[in-house]
């Protein structure tokens, strides 16, 4: 009898968790959810803190630019219709991931600012509702229709 309480008592103080890797384990965890919860903040976080985003800029010539800056938010997509729920087409974003993995399939790619785009232009053509209207020109001299919505669009004329 006292064999079986001896077994079981090494059973389960075998089975408990060493209190301090619990406490590190509730800490990594915490750090996962902040890290997640930063990184998924919503549009409207950064359309409200106007100085820390990046916008593209349209400039006299109908040009569109995006300016890189590390310290600016950056993430934003070109749509083949005036519509987020439609295909993405191209994606301007700050995120190294989104750049060299291009997660969303972006036909035209993902990019860090209009200066890194391969062999593309992209220039303004229309405003319509929440959205500009845009072409991207190839190498070939080759359009392609794309919208943005206005809120990542400031006009420089």
């Amino acid at each position: 009898m006292t064999r079986t309480i001896f077994i079981l008592l090494l059973l389960n103080s075998c089975i408990k968790t060493n209190p301090n890797t619990q406490k590190e384990n509730e800490v990594e965890n915490s750090k996962k959810i902040e890290l997640k919860d930063d990184l998924s903040k919503s549009d409207n976080y950064y359309e409200e803190e106007h100085d820390t985003v990046n916008y593209a800029i349209i400039e006299s010539n109908n040009d569109i630019i995006v300016y890189y800056n590390t310290k600016l938010f950056l993430n934003f997509f070109g749509y083949e219709k005036p519509n987020t729920n439609l295909k993405k087409i191209i994606h301007f974003s700050m995120y190294t991931n989104y750049v060299e993995e291009n997660p969303f399939k972006c036909k035209f790619g993902t990019f860090y600012s209009s200066e890194t785009l391969d062999n593309l232009q992209i220039k303004f053509t229309a405003s319509k509702n929440n959205f500009i209207k845009a072409k991207i020109i190839d190498w070939k001299n080759k359009e392609t229709n794309v919208f943005f919505e206005k809120k990542w669009i400031k006009f420089n004329r």
